[in-house]
């Protein structure tokens, strides 16, 4: 099997391990989405993860791991659909230990399945928990029809496309492009600290998992904003992949984006970036819910538009839609706490 996802025979296991060694890594050297791959170790059905998702100065974050336990699901349950998944991030991972990903399942009627996963680090011989999550699948519709069972479609009700906040109708995804500005410029624009700009600049923000990324403000909200994506591949390397690969690899990859931004935009409304000298934000969850993901095109620019719902008592909550043409493909929440950091 080619790019994201590497198979290994019927293998089907119901409790595994994937490891990730997260290491602080020089941005050129970051693995691109195309080359993410898992490798088996043979032995009681373990799984190394050789190249993980990693950004310079942040070896181990939300949608790391968040894409991790997605990857977890998909590499134990064959021929399902992802629904929906949530994670609750209980402790910070050690980035200089190894991430083990545990996972079992439980079939909830004939086509509905959910995969916990455990997100767990050993020091000394202890496990400590660092995240718990769940993903919830439904049996493929080609699966169903192959099993000669009869598909029942019954209500059908698309989502309300939000781009229109921020380009006009009919506008093609390059104009919308050449409308954003790039995350330099429009960090440049927005940030109050010179200092905060810098330190920005010097993380994997600009530049990450071979996508360029652009950005544009609300113009009505300064706590909303849209960010554009265009993947950057490999010259001579084939965009496509067989229909459940190239699925797989949506998942996966919507949901290691879904993180990245998102909770930063509580604090752009006050002219700061998520690595300022006055607060730290932790994750507390993040979930994500995919519509029919199949027509999803990886090589076609998108957009995430993302808001925040709220800041009380230091936990902002946050919302986010993931679209591409005039198809909103994922619904995205997460919920953090803002620290104070101590000064002198």
């Amino acid at each position: 099997m080619r790019g994201t996802w590497i198979l290994f025979g019927t293998l089907k296991l119901s409790l595994f391990f994937v490891f990730c060694i997260a290491k602080t890594i020089n941005i050129k050297t970051c693995t691109k989405i195309e080359k993410y791959s898992m490798e088996t170790e043979v032995q009681n059905g373990q799984y190394m993860c050789t190249d993980p998702f990693r950004i310079e100065g942040r070896p181990v974050f939300g949608g790391q791991i968040f894409s991790h336990v997605i990857g977890c699901a998909l590499k134990e349950i064959e021929g399902y659909d992802v629904v929906t998944a949530q994670c609750i991030f209980q402790d910070k991972t050690d980035p200089d230990l190894p991430i083990i990903y545990r996972s079992t399942d439980e079939s909830l009627g004939k086509t509905v399945k959910m995969v916990k996963v455990e997100v767990l680090q050993e020091k000394d011989g202890v496990e400590a928990v660092r995240a718990v999550g769940t993903v919830l699948m439904q049996k493929n519709k080609s699966v169903i029809m192959q099993e000669k069972k009869k598909y029942i479609e019954t209500i059908v009700k698309t989502q309300i496309n939000p781009l229109s906040e921020y380009f006009s109708p009919g506008t093609t995804d390059p104009q919308k492009i050449k409308k954003m500005q790039t995350v330099e410029k429009y960090m440049e624009s927005i940030l109050k600290s010179k200092d905060d700009f810098e330190a920005y600049m010097q993380t994997a923000h600009k530049i990450y998992s071979g996508a360029d990324v652009f950005m544009l403000r609300n113009k009505k909200c300064p706590f909303s904003r849209c960010v554009g994506y265009k993947l950057r591949l490999p010259k001579g390397e084939a965009v496509s992949l067989p229909k459940k690969d190239e699925l797989n690899r949506v998942y996966t990859y919507l949901s290691f984006i879904s993180d990245e931004y998102l909770l930063e935009s509580s604090l752009i409304g006050k002219g700061m970036c998520i690595v300022n000298t006055q607060y730290n934000i932790l994750t507390l969850s993040h979930s994500i819910s995919f519509n029919n993901c199949e027509d999803f095109k990886i090589n076609r620019p998108f957009f995430y538009t993302m808001w925040v719902d709220s800041i009380q008592n230091n936990m902002a909550n946050c919302s986010g839609m993931i679209v591409q043409g005039q198809k909103v493909y994922a619904n995205i929440k997460q919920t953090g706490k803002i620290i104070a950091l101590s000064r002198g």
